[in-house]
């Protein structure tokens, strides 16, 4: 029996060496293994790790090395295995080789960069399950350099303020979320901002037209604060009716001050604005003077008809354009009637006349009775006058006589009628009727005249008539009294060419009762204290409506010389005895006068008939006791709030153009630390002024008044933002719509300024880069994690009033353009029958309700949030009903937490306010607020 040899068994081939993970995102990994071999297949599966059972199969008989597991989570661990498989007959194969990966963290999002002066603040959106962020940066084109352009920072914070960067170069920066024992995430897409303060804009841009109408001439100021280099100008216009701006050009030299520009139209006006532009930086739009063309479109002149003065009245319309300014009035001029075009020289009269659509010509103008002229007319805006209106568009018209209606003076004596005489200047073809009206003088209806007004007409042909008024009889003995009659045009009108001329006459009633003798031999004797009178009553007492009268009582006056003895006041003895004793207080000289009264009461039934005769007595008072020591006064309270008079130092010229005031302020009235303010105002009218303090301060902010110090025009804020941003900021509330300048200077160069037209109410003024930090104030070395950390947990105390206003002003930007549903629970101030509420919530959600105890009056006052020393809101209720029939509100916030402002009348009406979080409350000026009840 032979043997055979027995056929080796096939092994299994070995698992694929060299598995690795090569690459890795936030949603995939990328393995990697070694060849096992000519034709050997693979077969990849992966799993979560820590779990065995399932796998999901990747690929099955792959030819490939590598594979991408993808459709992953995030910062989540995995197992990828592979294994290996012989190529047929043997079609083994090998055990599985396993790695275990875990994928990325995702790249942070939303890279933003924040300019802060000088530097850049990087802020980005946090990364789920990262342990810190890594901030690396470059400028131009070079490369990232982790060693000395990188920070690292906490997971609790998405932004970081980069120091030390160069003035004026623009940078890129990336952020890289890390994981403790993993990978970096990918990097953030990439920012770019640039570090730099903003040049300022051109300063008093003026402009104005040339004498061939077709260009205008911009000329301005170099900027006191060119940044880092300016590399030229922008310049923009728009027109007078239009709301967008159109660049002219934006190539103007930095070393410029003038510019020509050529006009579209000689009718139209144009604004214009200028600013400074450095690559990535550009500064704030200067002023907008505004150009005015000349008025165009006027409309048919018409003579309507004319006047009783030897005059022609003129009707026009509105001209259709007024060329980008409002018409200030018209010219008119007139010649004798002629035909043919007008030469300048023919005109023998013109008149300038306000802004109306009609007016009158009269014979003191030059026009002669009976005349025909012709007429023309231009008008004129600001800046420019239109031209005379064509030939074709002027007017002639023929000058006519008219007619006056005047009233004759009269008089009568009491108790008589009073004939009244109305005269016409000449007979007139129609009846011609007028209306008269009776107004009291001393005289009053209807005491002494009973009629209160009438109606006459005087017939066609005749030139007068006369009506009657009855006086009364009053049986006073009295001075002769007066009233006045005066005509009126009656509710139809006058007659063509008739007018009321004397409108006016005044009617005198003369007394017609006697007066009695005066008492006699008044004799005066002094005591201590008091003076006694006695006298002998008058033998003739008069007559009173013809009737001898009685005596009732007596009066006396007292003065210290004979000289006053006219002036001093009368007293009545109380008695009709003829005696009486008078308390005297001082020593010297004294002197009497006694008088009787009858029997005659006035309407009220008070003693009115006074006998006109005196008699006279003097006497020299004696010394009384002395009076007892008074009381000492006590010493005046000292102000809490003394007005301030400090030198503002060097202030810049205001800005020039329509409606700003050229004033500069002389005195600085509030000094918050080194930082002064002072403002000066101008009213419509002109006039100018500074404003006043001396109403209520703090270490912080404070109050400015112009007219009336109970109602306050200004709240000012000057904060310490040092610690969050690096500069000292400025909050300008105004509740006014008057014209001023308002600086604040640091005591050195620096002076931050706010300026309002005329009839604008202003809006709030916010800036938190107003003056920046003296150096070393922000140390670059530092975390700036923890000062905004600070903030945040500043802001969880606020309610508490633990907290500083920088600090909730810092963490409010954090949630922007919430509104509150808090509803105020207190009435903190209350101005008559309106009271004023708010409540408000920070920016971590905590509420509260709006104090008030800083100061008011009855028409003004503050509240506070958080501190008592820093006030957030300035409001004013007034009483505008004689003006426009309503109760006015304004609104002065300075604060930029939501809150919710309500005010309330005794009637339940409510008018409300309201801010959103993180956005800087704008100032409110409703001056129909409330309708005033009669």
């Amino acid at each position: 029996m032979v043997a055979f040899p027995r056929q080796a068994q096939a092994q299994d081939p070995d698992p694929p060496a060299n598995l690795r993970v090569t690459a890795k995102t936030d949603v995939s990994l990328t393995a990697a293994w070694d060849s096992s071999g000519m034709g050997f297949t693979y077969d990849v599966e992966r799993s979560q790790a820590g779990n065995v059972d399932p796998f999901d199969r990747i690929a099955t008989a792959s030819e490939g090395t590598t594979v991408i597991a993808g459709g992953l989570s995030s910062s989540t661990a995995y197992t990828i295995r592979v294994r290996g498989c012989a190529p047929p007959p043997t079609v083994q194969c090998s055990d599985w080789a396993t790695v275990t990966a875990s994928t990325l963290l995702p790249a942070p999002t939303n890279m933003e960069l924040v300019r802060l002066g000088a530097q850049l603040q990087a802020r980005w959106h946090l990364v789920y399950g990262a342990s810190g962020y890594k901030i690396q940066w470059k400028s131009g084109t070079e490369d990232y350099d982790p060693v000395r352009r990188q920070v690292k920072v906490s997971a609790t914070t998405g932004r970081r303020i980069i120091f030390g960067l160069i003035h004026g170069v623009a940078y890129t920066m990336r952020v890289i979320a890390t994981q403790e024992g993993g990978d970096d995430s990918l990097p953030s897409a990439e920012a770019t901002g640039f570090a730099g303060l903003n040049p300022w804009p051109p300063e008093r841009l003026v402009a104005g037209s040339t004498a061939a109408e077709n260009q205008d001439v911009l000329v301005w100021d170099l900027p006191t604060r060119k940044g880092s280099g300016i590399a030229n100008y922008e310049l923009q216009r728009k027109e007078a009716t239009e709301t967008g701006w159109h660049t002219v050009t934006s190539t103007i030299e930095p070393t410029a001050t003038t510019y020509t520009v050529d006009k579209r139209s000689w009718d139209v006006g144009y604004d214009y604005r200028i600013r400074s532009v450095f690559r990535l930086l550009v500064s704030h739009w200067s002023n907008r003077p505004r150009v005015a063309g000349r008025p165009s479109g006027l409309a048919a002149l018409r003579a309507t008809g004319a006047t009783n003065e030897v005059g022609v009245r003129l009707n026009w319309g509105w001209p259709s354009n007024d060329a980008g300014s409002y018409i200030k009035g018209y010219v008119v001029e007139w010649r004798p009637h002629a035909t043919g075009n007008w030469d300048d020289s023919q005109a023998t009269g013109s008149k300038t006349v306000g802004m109306v659509t009609s007016t009158s010509i009269t014979a003191s103008d030059g026009l002669q009775p009976g005349t025909a002229y012709n007429f023309r007319y231009l008008a004129y805006n600001r800046d420019r006058q239109s031209y005379y209106t064509p030939d074709d568009g002027s007017v002639a018209a023929t000058t006519i006589d008219g007619a006056n209606l005047s009233i004759a003076d009269a008089s009568a004596a009491e108790g008589d009628p009073v004939t009244f005489t109305v005269s016409l200047s000449a007979k007139w073809t129609v009846p011609v009727t007028v209306d008269y009206t009776l107004s009291n003088g001393t005289a009053t209806r209807p005491d002494d005249y009973v009629v209160k007004g009438g109606q006459v007409t005087i017939p066609t042909g005749d030139t007068s008539v006369t009506f009657t008024v009855n006086t009364a009889e009053d049986g006073l003995d009295e001075f002769d009294e007066t009233f006045l009659v005066t005509l009126h045009a009656p509710p139809g009108g006058l007659p063509a060419n008739v007018e009321v001329a004397g409108s006016d006459a005044t009617v005198t009633i003369t007394d017609d009762d006697a007066a009695a003798g005066a008492p006699t031999g008044l004799t005066a004797t002094a005591r201590v204290a008091s003076v006694d009178l006695s006298w002998t009553a008058p033998s003739d007492l008069g007559t009173l409506n013809g009737t001898a009268a009685s005596i009732t009582g007596y009066r006396y006056r007292i003065a210290t010389s004979s000289s006053d003895i006219l002036s001093a006041v009368w007293f009545e003895t109380g008695s009709a005895s003829p005696s009486h004793t008078v308390g005297v207080g001082a020593t010297g000289d004294h002197y009497f006068q006694v008088q009787a009264l009858n029997g005659v009461t006035d309407t009220a039934g008070n003693p009115a008939g006074l006998f006109s005769n005196v008699d006279s007595a003097a006497v020299t008072q004696l010394e009384p006791d002395p009076e007892p020591e008074p009381d000492p006064e006590p010493e005046p309270e000292p102000d809490p709030y003394p007005e301030l008079d400090l030198d503002p130092g060097p202030l810049p010229e205001p800005p020039s153009g329509e409606g700003f005031s050229s004033c500069v302020p002389t005195s600085a009235r509030l000094a918050f630390g080194d930082y002064r303010v002072s403002v000066c105002y101008e009213t419509p009218a002109g006039e100018t002024g500074e404003g006043r303090a001396g109403v209520w301060t703090s270490g912080q902010s404070g109050l400015l008044w112009f007219f009336d110090r109970g109602n306050v025009e200004v709240l000012v804020k000057v904060l310490d933002g040092c610690e969050i941003d690096g500069h000292r900021w400025v909050f300008l509330a105004p509740v006014t719509d008057i014209a001023f300048n308002l600086y604040v200077s640091d005591g050195g160069e620096l002076v931050w300024s706010h300026h309002n037209r005329q009839g604008e109410t202003t809006a709030v003024a916010s800036d938190t880069a107003a003056f920046p930090c003296a150096e070393g104030a922000v140390d670059a070395d530092a975390d700036a994690d923890a000062a905004l950390a600070a903030a945040a947990e500043a802001v969880d105390a606020a309610a508490a009033g633990e907290t500083s206003a920088a600090a909730v002003y810092a963490a409010a930007r954090e949630e922007p353009g919430r509104f509150t549903d808090c509803e105020p629970e207190t009435t903190p101030l209350v101005f008559g029958d309106h009271r004023v509420s708010l409540c408000y919530e920070t920016p971590a959600g905590e509420t509260g309700d709006a104090k008030a105890g800083i100061w008011a009056s009855g028409q003004a006052g503050l509240l506070w949030f958080f501190d008592r020393g820093n006030a957030e809101v300035l409001i004013k209720v007034l009483d505008g009903c004689s003006i426009n029939g309503h109760r006015w509100v304004f609104v002065g916030p300075v604060t930029d937490v939501a809150f919710n402002l309500v005010v309330t009348d005794g009637e339940g009406r409510s008018w409300t306010h309201r801010n959103a979080q993180g956005v800087t409350a704008q100032t409110r000026a409703d001056t129909a607020a409330f309708a005033c009840r009669e």
